[in-house]
């Protein structure tokens, strides 16, 4: 049974809600408002279900009567509607004449996702001086940002926001729309006269040149300065192996790791001319790699990549891919990744063996047994306690005497196994293989070795070392521990230096959110999650 109004304004309204006691409580959850509450001799609201069904069985207005202290006031909108829950009630208003103002906003609960109303927050912040404060948390990670002013202009004034002094964790990216009106999809108040920034973020913001709400990082020093930096990789705490929707919107913070975004950057590029730099640095050696023009296309084209002429120190690594797509996480690529970083098709991981068990041994072997092709022979009889299983001794690399502990080169055995397998070891001398943990360790726990990584790619070779090597038990989850690194492949074990060991039956990273043996489908000594994959996916 619904409430009537038979008199105001011609009569026919039905009544949605009604205080005038102050009897109910109205301070209540998303099921109440959902189910509605209250009768209606007394206060009451009709529910959102209701409501919904109603307005969406024809076209209907919405008054709103206010009386306080003697003093009536009305809001008039010649359309109303409420969306389904599915689409959390969303409020639909159309245009408004009345005494009260135009106070509606989009329908929320404190328990629930809402917004204040831009009405709202100019009446209150236009009274006296107030502070804001965001609050971020992402992935159990939290950040926050604090201004020690803050106000919104009215109506008139297009709700400009005007915000100041910044300080917090999460960087100050309010700074950029400080001073520029508010703007939504049907109401463009951006900058822009080709572009409705509210349409493209799918939003409502104080949006500025050009509906970029991140902010920007500028190099005001390399090559006479005014560089936008758009990726930054200096510290690696930072995971780039991410699917589509994280490259496209952007992650990671300016004052960190951070990637600007593939829409951010085919906005900004798709508004001038503009030029691309590279700048990489390694144990002191910096190189740089320029291109006189750089644009991305736009998402409906894969972010497709288009660079000019090259120039510099580095060497042209970008035009081979000029034209290209972006790859999704569906598409493979085999694109060598840059920097160095050892997630190439592996020729083979080596330790070197040192005098406590002879290299002679292991030459002898390899003079008198060539199953395989040279430099490789087996050895079975390999005098090391615990390890009965075949070695494979390479005789010729950097003069020879290392046992191999993993080979990938066919592609044919898969890496992605459980606990179980990696603590056995898996696959035959002949092919691809991993020797197992506990091996390595009894093998790594009697002297001192080193650990020798050899990269193949494309008739590219490079190869990492380390002066100190060895795993602990299986107690310990067969934590990695390295020493100092030299070669060219680029020192990405060292990130993994003193973890343990994961696979994904057996999660000991440091992510409680995922798995990261799970998310990068194989087994490694994962962080948080990787700098390395060597048992990744073929």
């Amino acid at each position: 049974l619904t409430h009537s109004d038979t008199v105001t304004d011609g009569g026919g309204w039905i009544v949605i809600q009604r205080r005038t006691t102050g009897d109910v409580d109205f301070n209540r959850n998303w099921a109440s408002y959902k189910a509605g509450f209250g009768t209606t001799d007394n206060d009451f609201w009709l529910g959102n279900d209701n409501i919904h069904a109603i307005t969406s069985t024809g076209k209907y207005e919405l008054r709103v009567d206010l009386k306080y202290n003697g003093e009536s006031k009305f809001a008039l909108y010649d359309r109303f509607a409420i969306d389904s829950e599915d689409d959390k009630y969303r409020l639909r208003v159309g245009s408004y004449n009345g005494t009260a103002g135009d106070s509606l906003i989009g329908f929320g609960t404190l328990d629930n996702d809402f917004w204040l109303g831009n009405d709202n927050i100019h009446t209150i912040t236009s009274t006296g001086k107030y502070e804001l404060r965001v609050d971020l948390k992402y992935n159990g990670t939290s950040k926050f940002a604090l201004y020690d002013k803050f106000v919104i202009d009215s109506e008139d004034d297009k709700y400009k926001l005007h915000v100041g002094s910044y300080s917090g964790t999460a960087g100050d990216s309010l700074k950029y729309h400080n001073g520029y009106s508010f703007s939504t999809f049907d109401k463009d108040n951006d900058n822009l006269t080709n572009l409705n920034c509210a349409v493209k973020r799918t939003g409502a913001w104080w949006y500025n040149f050009p509906g970029i709400y991140k902010p920007l990082l500028c190099d005001t020093v390399t090559d006479g300065g005014g560089w936008i930096v758009i990726q930054r990789r200096t510290t690696g705490d930072v995971d780039f192996y991410r699917k589509w929707a994280s490259y496209q919107g952007g992650f990671g913070f300016p004052d960190t790791d951070f990637w600007y975004g593939n829409d951010n950057i085919h906005t900004i590029t798709s508004t001038g001319n503009y030029e691309l730099r590279v700048d990489l640095k390694y144990n002191g050696t910096s190189k740089f790699a320029h291109y006189d023009r750089f644009v991305i296309d736009s998402e409906a084209d894969n972010y497709k990549l288009h660079v000019g002429f090259y120039s510099g120190t580095a060497g042209d690594s970008l035009t081979q891919h000029d034209g290209r797509n972006v790859p999704t996480a569906h598409e493979s690529s085999s694109i060598l990744r840059v920097l160095g970083r050892l997630d190439a098709k592996l020729e083979s991981v080596k330790f070197n063996l040192t005098p406590f068990y002879p290299l002679q041994r292991c030459t002898k072997d390899a003079l008198l047994f060539h199953p395989f092709s040279p430099p490789y022979t087996v050895i079975y009889d390999n005098e090391i306690p615990g390890v009965n299983t075949p070695l494979l001794c390479d005789t010729v690399t950097d003069g020879g005497g290392w046992i191999v502990i993993q080979r990938r080169t066919t592609g044919d055995v898969d890496f992605y196994r459980n606990w179980a397998s990696y603590k056995a070891g898996f696959g035959t001398p002949k092919t691809d293989f991993w020797l197992g943990n506990d091996n390595i360790h009894k093998i790594t726990s009697r002297g001192k070795h080193e650990l020798r990584v050899d990269l193949k790619y494309q008739d590219m070779s490079m190869f990492g070392l380390y002066d100190k090597f060895f795993i602990d038990s299986e107690k310990y989850n067969y934590t990695l521990h390295l020493g100092s690194y030299n070669g060219t492949a680029g020192d990405s074990l060292s990130y993994h230096n003193s973890y343990p060991f994961s696979t994904f039956d057996r999660d000991n990273d440091q992510l409680s959110s995922i798995n990261c043996a799970n998310v990068n489908q194989g087994a490694w000594w994962y962080v948080r999650c990787k700098f390395s994959n060597l048992n990744g996916k073929w």
